[in-house]
């Protein structure tokens, strides 16, 4: 597993009251399984106490993974108010290379049936082992943070998430659901909202929280 990344950023002092922070990244993943023998998987028994050997049937395998992003966040001060507002793009490509049993997978029951080639199944994986997708993911937000008195103060805000899935290439005439689109989800409004109070002498501080994610 090789993964590398880059980060560039760029905090800018547009003025005594506007700050704006630029950031970008680029990573890269590469995952390589190594096939670890030659030949079918062959499986003696069962898979917890049982004999396998050969080319396991989860290799060959490979992922590579470029990701693309770019944040910039933007601060405004303004009498009791801090306001933050930006954006996140983020762009990820997988080209992921994998089709179990390539090479074959015997399952026998006993020695005895595998010394007279007697297997109880045989998978074989067959199709296209190498799929590329390619996701963007666009995230909004803005923020107030209110300074109500000296010991009090409010959070509100509100993060607009969109995750724009790449439509298949090839559908399966058996199956007419896979030639419509993937339907992308919209309505991700995630708002946020926060409080902290600091009564008497300001030796206890009461906070709250609440707040809608998405995963």
């Amino acid at each position: 597993i090789k993964n590398n990344s880059l980060v560039l950023q760029f905090s800018s002092v547009l003025s005594s009251q506007v700050l704006n922070e630029a950031r970008f990244q680029f990573a890269a993943g590469d995952e390589q399984a190594v096939p670890n023998g030659e030949g079918p998987q062959v499986r003696i028994g069962s898979s917890s106490s049982g004999i396998t050997f050969g080319r396991s049937e989860n290799f060959p395998a490979s992922l590579d993974e470029k990701r693309w992003q770019w944040i910039d966040n933007l601060t405004v001060l303004k009498g009791r108010h801090e306001i933050k507002t930006g954006f996140d793009i983020n762009r990820v490509s997988d080209d992921n290379v994998f089709l179990r049993a390539i090479n074959g997978a015997y399952q026998f029951d006993n020695l005895r049936n595998f010394a007279s080639s007697r297997y109880l199944s045989y998978t074989q994986g067959f199709g296209q082992p190498d799929v590329r997708a390619v996701n963007s993911y666009y995230n909004f937000f803005v923020q107030d943070n209110i300074r109500v008195t000296s010991g009090s103060s409010l959070n509100v805000g509100l993060r607009y998430e969109l995750q724009s899935l790449e439509k298949p290439s090839l559908t399966n005439p058996a199956f007419p659901q896979t030639r419509y689109p993937i339907a992308d989800d919209k309505n991700n409004f995630a708002p946020r909202f926060g409080f902290a109070w600091a009564p008497g002498e300001q030796k206890t501080v009461v906070r709250g929280n609440y707040g809608i994610f998405y995963g």
